[in-house]
């Protein structure tokens, strides 16, 4: 159920998806697959959200912006 609250939570205005793509991203718990689903939709329905993400091999780097807001994450 905390999975799916944190992939809604996405779907919340650009500046609050900014901060739980970072969280979403960021948590081991919930498959890889999925994390990265959640980050698409997240830019989808943004379009004034900047982001920019690395993936290389089994880490990732995820930096995003808005309007001055600046959210970074790297995992694995």
């Amino acid at each position: 159920m905390v999975e799916q609250e944190k992939i809604e939570r996405v779907g919340l205005d650009a500046a609050d998806a900014l901060r739980a793509a970072a969280e979403l991203l960021t948590d081991a718990s919930v498959p890889f697959e999925r994390r990265i689903e959640a980050y698409r939709r997240c830019i989808a329905r943004h379009a004034m959200l900047s982001a920019k993400f690395l993936h290389l091999g089994n880490r990732y780097i995820l930096s995003m912006s808005l309007e001055g807001q600046r959210e970074s994450a790297i995992g694995e």
